[in-house]
């Protein structure tokens, strides 16, 4: 998971962000790329007026890359109409930010508190404008999984402005932006799914998404209302993909968008890719949904000679995948697996990583020793594609070159939590090594092949050997059901003011807490101090410091309630709980009740 104003991203079946939660009855089966190396884009220019002061956008995306601030790419195009003048939707610096500009002045400009660096989600976006509402703050309104969004930049419309959008002869469009200041197009990276645009409406978000009541994630749901004189509703499906299956007829003209850019990758199942976020050398960019890695290994780009998956491989179970290497200049490559919480190198010395190496008669590769194994894909020049096959139950990675098994490589594989990897391991080299993955949604390789069609043993994914028999893609509908389905009902958080007053009952937990953390908010020298059914309301030990359990604190906490717990008084020999005015937080965890009355141990 990714920290901080980030979304989070729990890599557990129908647990991640926009992913889904528990057999919902709205699936979502495909969408597209936009590459901005191809210049992606779809457009249409309206014949007619529409409604330009109310309108709404509802699309799933899932963005593919960290924008660095100040950089040519810091603003990356969603949706809008643009000309001298424009009204856009974007990636403003990693936050989403909307605006209208008449080109010497901003009728509006807004710009969300949120950073949006994860690059393994899909989360849902929706606008809803009305600029004919009374109150400013009511006629833009940007909803992020359901809930409303804070501005951290924020100049609202004039009440009854009239927007570039739905405006007779002005392009509108999807996933690009053309600055005359730089001459360049600042498109979007990444996927979109499921993308509705209505005229003459400002919807809520209820009407394209709900609450899944098992996980209190956001899902989809299938939209049913009006899309108004130029709304459209895409499903960007292969074959028909700028097509608008509102029944307005409203299709849109594609450019640089081929059906393999389609792909099985969607909020309701969503398939592992590399990870955006590790490099910084900007001649070397993943692109094509993060399935495409240019590697080379040189000291002077740091971060570039290795990527890894975005998904956390089961610690049981079959997994499979494929790899597509070409290189114009030399060769030197592993493809395997290493553990998730190593920041090496596969066969790095200490890096206990498995692979399949490209060395002179093959080699494979164990925490920095090689031992022959296999054929050798060593020539200049060549393509070869390597499908790797794990099994997590009985400790064996196995590969497959160019569809030719070569048989299991190691059966020793130690139990760890590991992530697909590859790495540029041959040396100080300015030569670029291509590396495409197929975790199950990719079977051209980005147009390099014709995909094969092959399904894993659910009938998932588009691979283009066939898995062997019981092996998964890496995707979040193979994933096993997680023990806890709904977090909040055994963890939670609550903030509170104290009142100094004898007794005070802090509510909102949800459950009734088993082991309370409380800490004093504004004082940093306060204690932190830790409360739990097993040894009574009477004991309590300060984390954050070396002292001995106080056995007897008849001053601090009083009970467990049915949804949080009773202080006594403001402060304790530990702490302080309760100081009258002062803000407060309790980390409140569920346990088992009374727990266990074994008191064996030696420490």
């Amino acid at each position: 998971s990714r920290t901080g104003d980030e979304l989070m991203s729990t890599v557990a079946k129908k647990v991640i962000m926009g992913s889904g939660a528990v057999a919902e009855a709205y699936e979502i089966e495909q969408s597209v790329i936009f590459n901005k190396l191809d210049s992606s884009y779809m457009v249409r220019t309206p014949s007619s007026t529409g409604n330009r002061r109310t309108w709404t956008l509802s699309v799933w995306l899932k963005k593919t890359d960290v924008i660095a601030t100040g950089n040519a790419d810091s603003y990356q195009f969603i949706y809008g109409g643009q000309s001298a003048h424009e009204t856009s939707i974007r990636f403003v610096n990693n936050q989403i930010g909307l605006n209208s500009w008449t080109g010497s002045a901003y009728e509006f400009n807004w710009t969300t508190t949120r950073q949006f660096r994860d690059t393994s989600a899909w989360f849902h976006l929706v606008v809803a404008f009305d600029s004919t509402q009374g109150t400013n703050t009511n006629r833009l309104k940007v909803y992020i999984n359901g809930e409303q969004e804070t501005p951290t930049t924020v100049a609202y419309p004039d009440q009854n402005l009239d927007t570039r959008m739905n405006l007779s002869g002005l392009a509108q469009y999807i996933g690009r932006y053309y600055t005359t200041t730089s001459g360049e197009y600042l498109d979007y990276n990444g996927y979109m799914a499921e993308f509705n645009w209505l005229d003459g409406t400002a919807a809520a978000p209820s009407s394209f998404g709900e609450t899944n009541s098992a996980t209190e994630q956001w899902i989809p749901k299938e939209y049913s209302g009006s899309y108004g004189t130029n709304g459209f509703y895409l499903k960007f499906v292969s074959g028909a993909i700028g097509t608008d299956s509102s029944g307005e007829g409203n299709n849109q003209t594609v450019g640089n968008i081929a059906n393999y850019d389609v792909v099985t990758d969607s909020p309701t199942n969503n398939f592992c890719t590399y990870d955006g976020l590790i490099g910084s050398d900007p001649l070397v960019v993943r692109s094509f949904g993060n399935l495409y890695a240019p590697l080379r290994a040189n000291t002077s780009y740091p971060g570039q000679n290795r990527v890894s998956g975005t998904m956390r491989i089961p610690t049981s179970g079959k997994w499979y995948w494929e790899i597509r290497y070409q290189s114009s200049g030399r060769s030197g490559c592993n493809v395997g697996i290493r553990p998730e919480s190593d920041g090496g190198f596969i066969g790095e010395s200490g890096v206990y990583g498995y692979s399949y190496y490209n060395a002179g008669g093959g080699k494979k590769t164990f925490n920095g020793t090689s031992s022959d194994y296999g054929a050798e894909w060593y020539a200049i020049n060549a393509t070869y594609k390597i499908s790797v096959y794990y099994d997590a139950d009985l400790g064996k990675i196995g590969f497959k070159l160019n569809g030719s098994d070569q048989g299991f490589a190691f059966t020793d594989v130690i139990s760890t939590s590991y992530v697909a990897g590859v790495d540029d391991s041959a040396g100080n080299s300015t030569n670029i090594i291509n590396m495409s993955a197929n975790f199950g949604q990719n079977g051209a390789f980005g147009g390099a092949e014709t995909a094969q069609g092959n399904a894993d043993a659910n009938g998932i994914g588009d691979f283009y050997y066939a898995p062997p028999s019981g092996y998964l893609a890496l995707c979040t509908a193979n994933l096993p059901d997680p023990a806890i389905a709904l977090p909040s009902a055994h963890f939670n958080t609550v903030l509170y003011t104290g009142t100094g007053a004898t007794p005070q009952t802090v509510t909102g937990v949800g459950f009734q807490p088993d082991f309370v953390w409380i800490k004093n908010r504004p004082t940093g020298a306060t204690n932190y101090v830790m409360y739990d059914a097993v040894r009574g309301t009477n004991k309590t030990v300060a984390s954050s410091t070396t002292n001995a359990e106080s056995s007897d604190d008849t001053a601090g906490f009083s009970a467990f309630t049915s949804d949080g717990f009773t202080l006594r008084s403001l402060t304790t020999a530990q702490g302080t709980q309760n100081t009258l005015n002062q803000a407060h937080v309790a980390w409140n965890w569920k346990a088992n009740g009374s727990g266990s009355t074994d008191t064996s141990g030696d420490i």
